[in-house]
């Protein structure tokens, strides 16, 4: 059996698993655990209530411990499943590109900003964004970044033309929030291919974590898979977390794209990035 122990799926497993999964006796039934995201994480507790979500912890962390075999999504999780249970994960199971991505990313131009001589590029500049947005404080604050330099680059005898365009694809509609800028554009759930092809039209991704600590568990145990999706579509990637939070581990260990880690970030530095 496969089994992938989410908030909404620990309870069923717990009940159809038995005491097979609450002891290191499996009555014969094997199965493989795949950890993307703890129940303690997004503040869950808040919606279900402390000792519930302390409850689907510890079923989370048997099932997990009990398994045949295990694999988690990257270091920081695996080290604290160690600790946790006392039980490594078998492998970690990392986000890959196929050989057709390393193929396109052999033949794509390296990014390089408008040139300084025309501020006003004929073509916006377009940042995508895939995904649920999990930390609606943090994106509110780069659109805002956003708006700010569109106000400050924008003058009254210069043709209408976006400055700048930031495109969502995901399952989830924003259009209602009061951040929502005429300068966003959903597109709605992509297939994972199409969702490719779309990203090669942008410019750069936007990957973001929490830049506080309100969800510890989240921004140090998680990883967003979006942040190696935008390389298969050879996109520089504009990174926004906390200095502790595994993407941002990520992104300044290497030279990926733009690192945001204050709520204070400079208005400058975003826009000599872009343009």
């Amino acid at each position: 059996l496969w089994l992938i122990p989410h908030n909404w799926s620990i309870l069923p497993l717990w009940r159809g698993m038995g005491s097979r999964v609450s002891s290191d006796e499996s009555q014969g039934v094997r199965w493989h655990v795949s950890m993307h995201d703890f129940v303690d994480a997004h503040n869950f507790g808040e919606r279900v209530g402390s000792g519930v979500v302390r409850r689907m912890r510890r079923m989370q962390d048997l099932i997990y411990k009990n398994a045949t075999s295990r694999d988690v999504i990257c270091e920081p999780m695996a080290q604290h499943l160690q600790e946790q249970t006392g039980t490594p994960p078998s492998f970690i199971c990392r986000k890959g590109l196929d050989s057709d991505h390393f193929a396109y990313l052999e033949s794509k131009q390296v990014y390089s900003p408008p040139s300084t001589l025309d501020p006003r590029p004929s073509t916006p500049i377009k940042l995508a964004y895939a995904g649920t947005i999990l930390c609606e404080p943090e994106f509110a604050l780069f659109v805002n970044l956003l708006e700010s330099i569109i106000q400050q680059r924008t003058t009254n005898n210069e043709p209408r033309t976006p400055l700048l365009e930031l495109h969502l694809y995901g399952a989830h509609s924003y259009a209602s929030r009061p951040w929502f800028r005429p300068w966003i554009i959903e597109h709605g759930n992509l297939p994972e291919n199409d969702l490719i092809v779309e990203l090669r039209k942008c410019d750069w991704g936007l990957s973001l974590m929490a830049l506080d600590e309100r969800d510890p568990i989240y921004n140090r145990y998680s990883f967003p898979a979006k942040f190696c999706t935008y390389f298969s579509a050879g996109l520089p990637v504009i990174t926004i977390g906390h200095p502790e939070s595994s993407v941002m581990k990520m992104a300044s260990a290497y030279n990926v794209g733009l690192t945001i880690q204050t709520r204070n970030p400079s208005r400058e530095d975003l826009a000599n990035a872009l343009f």
